[in-house]
């Protein structure tokens, strides 16, 4: 190394960069035998050739330094390229796991899972929209969702789709009826998102409906039930009286107007153990 000085009794000199050895001091007295030196060059007592052997010793231990200068460079990048191929292995395995947890969902979710193109044409879907509409995977890659709409549910879809589309919302839902390929009508719950870039354009919309047909069904079946309740009690000439069965009033139906204070002698709420007597009352409510 630079400025370590070796001394020996006739001569001293020092390592300089490059591995030369420069002559510090000079002296006559006769040279020592050195440990590293052959007995052959130590009788010459030639300092000359002295010089020439420790600045060739000189040049192989700063060559060897050097060596082991890159040696420890080497090892550290080789660690450096060890660690970052150990980050990537660990990367790649959690983003193998996400997808395959992805791909489970997606292939046995109970309710319908399609990604469609902004244009809305399907780009995949999983078996349970296949189910839903009755159409094959490949069959749904050559149509749009608005080709399954009922047209009288189309123009609100495709309202809160421009909307989507504009990136004034990211996301919507929407009750609206499809037809299926045998030609079913079917209602469907409808949660559509938007993925978009990093600069937020959209790539493709992610939807999910949920069969709610029959529960459609029941609503209707119960709307037409009340509507033709409301129409029986209209036709019945007399006055209808709904009470609970412990004798309470809770409602009453004509189709005639009818002086309640004049004619009925109770309200809604009153029990009918408090308008008739006893034995009549117990006789109503059994």
């Amino acid at each position: 190394e630079a400025n370590q000085h070796l001394a020996r009794p006739n001569r001293i000199g020092r390592v300089i960069a490059g591995g030369q050895f420069e002559i510090v001091a000079d002296s006559q007295a006769p040279i020592s035998p050195l440990p590293w030196l052959g007995a052959e060059e130590a009788a010459t007592h030639n300092s000359a050739v002295v010089i020439a052997m420790l600045s060739e010793a000189s040049k192989g231990i700063y060559q060897s330094c050097q060596l082991e200068q890159k040696s420890g460079k080497l090892e550290v990048t080789l660690e450096q390229l060890q660690h970052e191929v150990a980050e990537r292995q660990r990367t790649e395995t959690a983003l193998r796991e996400s997808e395959e947890r992805f791909r489970a969902i997606f292939q046995n979710a109970a309710i319908s899972i399609a990604l469609n193109s902004p244009n809305g044409s399907y780009l995949t879907s999983n078996p349970a929209t296949e189910a839903f509409f009755g159409y094959t995977r490949e069959e749904l890659r050559q149509t749009r969702f608005i080709d399954h709409t009922h047209p009288d549910d189309l123009e609100a879809d495709l309202e809160l789709y421009r909307e989507l589309l504009d990136g004034k919302r990211d996301s919507y839902q929407i009750e609206k009826r499809y037809f299926r390929k045998d030609g079913q009508l079917v209602w469907g719950k409808l949660v559509v998102c938007a993925a978009r870039d990093r600069n937020g354009v959209l790539q493709f919309t992610f939807g999910m409906v949920q069969d709610i047909t029959a529960r459609k069904l029941a609503e209707e079946a119960l709307r037409q039930s009340e509507a033709t309740t409301r129409a029986m009690v209209k036709a019945i000439p007399d006055l209808l009286i709904r009470m609970r069965a412990d004798g309470t009033y809770l409602e009453m139906f004509s189709s005639h107007h009818i002086d309640q204070q004049s004619i009925i002698p109770f309200t809604l709420g009153d029990n009918v153990r408090n308008v008739m007597p006893p034995e009549l009352a117990e006789r109503k409510l059994n």
